[in-house]
């Protein structure tokens, strides 16, 4: 036994010694797996397979060639299978090799930290070496001290982990607050102010990337919850069909939100159905459709899309009479241009699409009367809501108050038919594809603020006024949307 061990010994010395540091390995390899304590064996063959492929291993990282260096890799784990000492060494080249590829895949050490992205793998990485950090430099150590060439690669990946771990402690712990902070904002119904959150961190950490896809959910989320505040069934429903939150926050409150505060699968399916019906003019199923949504949470929202719409179908059959009497002089010509007009510009350009097209010919055929209207629409508005402004507008004070007061219901008129008139007025102009001078843009925007303004606030005093004073003040400002 003696003079066999002798031998191997020599064949192995012989090996290194000529060079032939591949079938060294295997020598030292097949020893181990009769002997797996033989310390000579697993030395040699550690060295060796390390002399014979870590510089060709080294060039790939280098060149970027990862998947290649991990094919080489796995090469050599295979050839020192039965060696625990090459195997462990070869593990810390497994981790040198995926700090060096996820710090090339992101652009360099100074690349931006994606949210939601990176923080995992630049977790993982560091607690790979965290869990025995002294274990880990004793390695790579050994490894530089076998194959010189591999000191350059070595230092590379210890300055990467060294900014990874400056990165973990200023960015993913910033990435956590920001996460929390969002979280908190989203349940405490605050989701407007998060905006100036979000322009803070970018501000404050240049390196941040991935804030434009908050911004995205930020700004789908904000439109979501003014629907379910103003009970807007057929918006909602519209936005629920392509709504498609992609940060974890806004991913997690969505589906609280899916608990109770959406409409059915049962409902939205009904109310699409009589939308579809209703676009394509098909007024009696539309109307039935939504009369059988008459009960659930959204069931008053349906009652009050369905009075809209039996408005609209009852306008249009009058005046579609009209249009058959044939009185075309006079007085009766001149009142049912006014009342199509007027209903022309009450439709919603895409729920009420059949009707706009029905109509579009008529009031295309009168255009310059049609924004004769449309000016006198805006001018109207323009005096209402001067008149607003001058008696002081809607205070905290008055949405307090626990009754509807003579003050606060003269206000609420004023900006309600300030913003109809001016609804009305920008919405002749689209359909007529006419321009709009920018005073009448910046009048319909500041009364469409005023208008949402008002409405969220009081849907804040929810817990504070009786539902029927919130109610009754809700539908005296009206609807917010142009």
């Amino acid at each position: 036994g003696l003079r066999l061990a002798g031998s191997d010994q020599r064949e192995l010395a012989a090996l290194v010694a000529d060079g032939d540091y591949a079938r060294a390995a295997t020598v030292a390899d097949a020893q181990l797996a009769r002997d797996p304590d033989d310390a000579g064996a697993k030395t040699i063959g550690t060295e060796a397979i390390l002399k014979a492929k870590l510089a060709e291993w080294i060039e790939e990282i280098d060149d970027g060639g990862f998947d290649d260096a991990g094919a080489m890799l796995a090469d050599m784990k295979a050839q020192v299978r039965h060696n625990a000492e090459a195997q462990a060494l070869l593990a810390e080249l497994d981790w040198v090799a995926d700090i060096e590829r996820f710090v090339d895949a992101r652009g360099g050490p100074d690349a931006s930290i994606r949210i939601y992205e990176d923080e995992t793998a630049i977790q993982a990485l560091l607690r790979r070496w965290q869990d025995d950090t002294k274990a880990h430099q004793r390695a790579l150590a050994r490894v530089a001290n076998v194959v010189p060439e591999f000191r350059d690669l070595h230092a590379a990946a210890l300055t990467h982990l060294r900014r990874l771990e400056s990165d973990e402690s200023v960015y993913l712990a910033a990435i956590g607050r920001l996460d929390d902070t969002t979280a908190a904002e989203l349940a405490a119904g605050r989701a407007e102010g998060l905006s100036a959150v979000l322009d803070d961190y970018a501000g404050k950490y240049p390196r941040l990337a991935g804030i434009d896809r908050l911004r995205d959910d930020l700004r789908q989320y904000v439109a979501l919850e003014r629907d379910l505040r103003e009970r807007r069934l057929g918006p909602l429903v519209a936005r629920l069909a392509t709504l498609q939150f992609v940060t974890p926050p806004f991913q997690r409150q969505f589906a609280q939100l899916g608990a109770g505060a959406l409409p059915s699968a049962e409902t939205v399916s009904r109310y699409r159905s009589a939308s579809d019906a209703w676009r394509k003019g098909e007024t009696a199923q539309a109307l039935d459709g939504l009369r059988q949504i008459d009960a659930g949470p959204w069931a008053d929202a349906a009652a009050i899309e369905l009075a809209r719409k039996e408005a609209v179908a009852r306008e249009f059959d009058a005046l579609q009479r009209g249009a058959k009497g044939g009185t075309g002089k006079g007085s009766d010509a001149g009142t049912r241009d006014d009342r199509l007009l007027a209903f022309h510009a009450s439709l919603d350009p895409d729920e009420d699409v059949f009707f706009v097209r029905a109509t579009e010919g008529e009031v295309g055929a009168m255009r310059g009367k049609a924004l004769a209207r449309a000016a006198e629409l805006l001018e109207r508005a323009d005096a209402t809501w001067s008149a607003y402004r001058t008696s002081g507008g809607i205070g905290g004070e008055q949405r307090l108050e626990s009754a509807v007061s003579p003050k606060f219901g003269a206000q609420a008129r004023r900006l309600a038919d300030a913003h109809a008139d001016a609804t009305q007025g920008m919405r002749l102009h689209k359909m007529l594809k006419a321009d709009v001078a920018e005073r009448w843009r910046r009048l319909a925007d500041e009364i469409d603020a005023e208008a949402a303004l008002q409405r969220q606030s009081l849907q804040e005093l929810h817990m504070v006024l009786e539902p029927g004073v919130l109610r009754a003040k809700l539908a005296l400002i009206g609807g917010t949307e142009r």
